[in-house]
This record gives structure tokens, sequence and C-alpha cells, in this order.
């Protein structure tokens, strides 16, 4: 699992899979510099009641069964075709 001190210190430059769970309560703008590379991008186990309007500036990731969450925003599990909830 990676920090929120590492990507503020810049120590996740090139990161391609980034997991922090770590009680976030906003997105760290910080994931953005991370555009160019980031593939997988997990946010479960935090506290994240929105997402930014330019998350799309993150092309790259894709939905991974790990994103599967408690969250309050649901979409469908592709494997189940059930309503699942999920947290980018």
């Amino acid at each position: 699992m990676n920090t929120l001190e590492q990507l503020r210190a810049g120590k996740l430059a090139e990161c391609q899979r980034l997991r922090l769970s770590c009680g976030l309560q906003t997105f760290p703008p910080e994931i953005f510099e991370l555009a160019d590379t980031l593939e997988i991008l997990d946010l479960s186990g935090n506290a994240l009641s929105s997402l930014p309007d330019d998350l799309p500036r993150l092309h790259k990731p894709r939905a991974s069964p790990r994103f599967w969450t408690s969250s309050r925003s649901a979409c469908t599990d592709p494997k189940t075709k059930r309503a699942r909830r999920r947290v980018f």
C-alpha cells in the first residue's frame, strides 16, 4: 500500500498502481500528476463523498474488482450484473 506522504513527496512518479487507504475525505489532486502512467487506482477504505469533475484526466485507469466497496455511488458489477458500490 502507498501512503499520501509518498504521493505528496513525488516518490510515486511513474507509478502504475496506486492504493491509498488512509481515511481520505477529499480526492488528493497529486494523483493527477500520475495521469500518464497510472493504470490502477484503488481508493477503497476511504471516506470520499465525491470525486473531482476532471477525473477523466486519468485516462488509463481501468475498473477492477478491488474497487467494489460500500461507498455511496452505485454501479454494476460486470461479472454478476448486480448493482454494487464502488469508489475509484
